[in-house]
């Protein structure tokens, strides 16, 4: 089906796709009002608003964004207002964008690469990263996709990468990575694994893909949903699943391959993690997740990194 397609690129910030007027994904690489690279905001083709943006209750939550707990110790994820940053968002680990952004165009999809540092308090640099985003048109059926590929690079010394541990007096832990914070307006969450897991059994389970749906504001029946695949190269596949989907609370979706137990580089040691995260109308269609895995699961998503790099 074509769709009227428009691109808004502004050079060392974002880029942003509509289709049929409707703001499908506005991804920002290089923020100047916060603090971590995101998307925000989603919405379906519909035009259900699918991502919060920092939220009174998580303010360092935004949209679909990628973050790590811990790195050696250090966190790079909560973030607190920094009087001697002009009174900004940051974390006690940086998370910042670096260098040149290379942008290109791919059969109407956006191919985005771009570098990201992550750097101690003492600015020892820990991590470096190179990025890959592909925001991709709406199929036939209007869902529509985003890949993501993260080529970690550990610096002179030794990185540990970890999270909270999940324990009795801290259930909730076990966040890190690619996740997506869903909007307010969603409610009556409906967990799906990969596995054919619902609900809270599908928290902590390991998964191929996950998908966290609600019911959406705009008419009677209305619900659209977000579903994140893991790609069979990441380590610990299938992907340990991170899932919080209290209606009273919000809607939060993460496959993380450290929830379960940290991960060591050795100086100058490289870490792949590739995903894909379709936004769709409607509830959970296990047989399209399948296929749409399967799809992915072929595909190399560091293949062009060479061609495109500028950092």
């Amino acid at each position: 089906m074509n769709r009227n397609l428009t691109w808004a690129y502004e050079p060392g910030h974002s880029i942003s796709l509509q289709a049929d007027g409707i703001l499908l994904a506005n991804y920002v690489f290089a923020p100047t009002d916060a603090a971590k690279p995101y998307v925000h905001p989603i919405h379906t083709m519909s035009g259900v608003p699918m991502t919060a943006y920092q939220p009174s209750d998580h303010v360092w939550h935004r949209g679909l964004w990628f973050a790590w707990k811990y790195i050696n110790g250090v966190n790079y994820w909560e973030e607190a207002v920094r009087p001697e940053e002009a009174g900004r968002l940051f974390s006690d680990g940086r998370t910042s964008s670096v260098g040149t952004e290379s942008l290109s165009f791919q059969n109407d999809s956006a191919v985005v690469i771009h570098a990201i540092s992550y750097t101690a308090p003492d600015g020892t640099e820990m991590l470096q990263e190179d990025r890959r985003v592909v925001i991709h048109p709406p199929g036939d059926n209007g869902n529509f996709r985003m890949d993501f590929a993260h080529l970690f690079t550990a610096g002179k010394i030794e990185v540990t990468l970890d999270v909270t541990t999940v324990t009795p007096e801290t259930p909730w832990g076990g966040y890190a990575g690619l996740g997506i914070r869903t909007a307010r307006s969603l409610q009556r969450f409906r967990t799906l694994s990969s596995e054919g897991l619902e609900g809270d059994t599908a928290n902590g389970s390991r998964s191929r893909w996950a998908d966290l749906s609600g019911v959406a504001d705009g008419g009677v029946g209305r619900s659209a949903g977000v579903a994140i695949f893991a790609h069979p190269q990441n380590p610990r596949f299938p992907s340990p699943t991170y899932v919080y989907n209290r209606a009273e609370a919000f809607g939060y979706l993460n496959l993380n391959p450290i929830r379960d137990e940290p991960m060591v580089l050795s100086a100058h040691e490289q870490l792949r993690l590739a995903y894909r995260v379709l936004i769709h109308d409607g509830g959970a269609d296990p047989r399209l997740f399948d296929a749409e895995h399967a799809a992915f699961g072929s595909e190399d998503p560091f293949n062009d990194f060479a061609k495109h790099r500028k950092i």
